[in-house]
């Protein structure tokens, strides 16, 4: 595994989870396609160097989350819809046993046994993670409900052409603004 100061989640990031060094410094290791990589910055750290990067941190995208699907224990969050990365926690974040999977790169889950669940993940690889697999694919859905919401938002209202409008010419003057259609003769209307 190669040791490197920094890294930016990006769309062949299939998931990052904690590793302590032999000093007790908690860094993350991160699934980059087909080579792991070893990061010193604690998952959280490293999520918010990249959030920083995408123009938002950590805590704003918990927030917006959680805003969005209601207050949610442990949410997903959006890193960057262009890219498609949307990540989903396994626990609290603040925990080292905390698991971040990119949405993106889940293709199945299978139960093994009561409490463990293989998820599938791209590229060929398979994590077998402590936890249900209904609770795990429970966390995968709202991660799917995060990505529409915002998605649908980021798309505003639908628009299209019936017919061209012209707009206002709006003039200022010393004490006053002036509106006028553009397409019209009529007299500004005064706003006083």
């Amino acid at each position: 595994m190669r040791i490197v100061p920094e890294y930016l989640i990006n769309e062949n990031t299939v998931l990052v989870e904690g590793i302590y060094d032999e000093f007790a410094n908690l860094w993350s290791k991160v699934l980059d396609k087909e080579e792991l990589l070893v990061v010193m910055l604690s998952p959280v750290k490293l999520i918010n160097h990249t959030l920083l990067k995408y123009g938002s941190d950590f805590q704003g995208a918990v927030n917006s989350s959680k805003h969005i699907l209601g207050e949610v224990k442990t949410p997903p969050i959006h890193v960057n819809a262009k890219l498609d990365i949307w990540l989903i926690p396994t626990r609290s974040s603040k925990l080292q046993s905390c698991v971040w999977f990119s949405h993106s790169h889940i293709k199945d889950t299978k139960a093994v046994g009561r409490k463990k669940t293989e998820v599938h993940l791209s590229f060929g690889h398979t994590y077998e993670l402590m936890m249900k697999e209904i609770s795990f694919n429970h966390k995968r859905q709202k991660a799917a409900q995060l990505k529409e919401n915002i998605t649908k938002n980021s798309l505003g209202a639908e628009s299209f052409i019936a017919e061209q409008i012209r707009g206002f010419y709006i003039r200022e003057s010393e004490q006053e603004l002036v509106f006028k259609k553009e397409d019209s003769d009529e007299e500004p209307e005064e706003d006083k």
